[in-house]
């Protein structure tokens, strides 16, 4: 079985092989490829930011939610 380090650095290597401009293209300077690769990024975190939201939020995989608990501040006003 790989570690969880290996799988990171082969799903790096794939979406760097397939996503990603190449090399080449990367060397010259231009908005193009930049707005590219800034797409990309933006797309895996939404992914996997809205993921976790998921599976933690409307699957519930959290529990119940605490009951709010009155601040200290609050309590002691005079």
């Amino acid at each position: 079985m790989l570690s969880e380090r290996v799988m990171m650095v082969l799903l790096a290597f794939a979406l760097w092989y397939t996503l990603y401009p190449s090399l080449e293209t990367a060397q010259t300077w231009g908005f193009a490829w930049m707005l590219y690769t800034w797409a990309v990024n933006m797309g895996l975190v939404f992914l996997v930011a809205g993921g976790l939201h998921w599976f933690f939020v409307h699957e519930k995989r959290l529990g119940p939610a605490p009951a709010l608990q009155p601040s200290a501040f609050n309590a002691s006003k005079s």
